[in-house]
């Protein structure tokens, strides 16, 4: 018996709906797997995330913990600077008051070795107080205080 265009087309929508339901169930299949990876990944990206939010607390500690030393260093430059400035005003006033005792009694001052080296440390006192200043402006600017 020949098989009647209904049954034919019965037959053929039965097979179509069957392939449909197997796309169907294929494409669910494949998002699961997706999904799965998804999940995989964000619990990778959890852990590396983790680790670095602890490293950038850690680094923010340190920071902390630097910022404190860098200002005790600006208070002991600038101690340091003004001691260099002191100490300085003071050698200009003796090479001052040398040069006026040594023109009094007829003698050029720089045949004095000591004069000489106050001069240079004067000199090296000026040289290094913008040093200081220098540094104490670079960290200042740096650590933000």
């Amino acid at each position: 018996m020949k098989p009647t265009p209904e049954q034919i087309l019965s037959a053929l929508n039965e097979m179509i709906q069957s392939k449909t339901e197997l796309k169907a169930e294929k494409v669910e299949l494949a998002l699961v797997d997706d999904m799965e990876t998804g999940i995989d990944r964000l619990n990778n990206f959890f852990g590396t995330s983790n680790k670095t939010v602890e490293e950038a607390i850690s680094l923010d500690k340190d920071f902390d913990s630097i910022k404190v030393k860098a200002k005790q260093i600006v208070k002991d430059l600038n101690f340091d600077s003004s001691d260099i400035n002191k100490w300085r005003d003071n050698g200009n006033k003796l090479t001052s008051q040398f040069e006026k005792a040594a023109k009094e009694l007829g003698i050029n001052p720089d045949q004095n070795a000591t004069y000489k080296r106050l001069l240079k440390k004067i000199e090296e006192g000026y040289q290094r107080d913008l040093t200081i200043k220098d540094w104490v402006r670079a960290t200042k600017e740096s650590f933000n205080i």
